[in-house]
């Protein structure tokens, strides 16, 4: 019997990062992973359905990335999937981001905290489940 969980894609050039975010929330979702902007949209549109419904339920990003930073992704994303951006200090380049994109919900400084880390994933996922449901514009 699969079990059937969300699915969260983290993307970050650090496989240290990549690996810690997947022990803190491979219990409870499903882990995507990719190592740059570019990495994570082939990932996105190969996790596409049938009817163009994209399966991942939440996004984790790093800003800071060689070949496709995170600002460059989130300008070419889905719109649709809700994005915590984790950063390695709390600049005013992150504060922009948050203010400039809709799908960005909220911030995490590296290191960062599990259970912080978790419930601001909870957050944004339940944020994903009320745009499939129309909810939120």
């Amino acid at each position: 019997m699969k079990e059937n969980k969300d699915t969260i894609l983290v993307v970050d050039d650090s496989a240290i990062v990549r690996a810690t975010v997947k022990s803190v929330l491979g219990e409870k979702y499903r882990i995507l992973e990719a190592e740059n902007g570019e990495a994570a949209l082939i990932t996105i549109f190969s996790n596409q359905n049938e009817t163009d419904k994209n399966n991942i339920d939440g996004i984790i990003l790093d800003l800071n990335m060689p070949k496709m930073n995170g600002m460059k992704f989130l300008d070419k994303s889905p719109q649709e999937i809700p994005v915590l951006v984790v950063t390695g200090a709390e600049t005013q380049i992150q504060v922009d981001v948050i203010n400039e994109y809709s799908n960005v919900v909220d911030s995490i400084q590296k290191p960062f905290v599990a259970e912080q880390l978790k419930t601001k994933v909870a957050a944004m996922v339940a944020r994903s489940k009320q745009i499939t449901e129309g909810r939120v514009r």
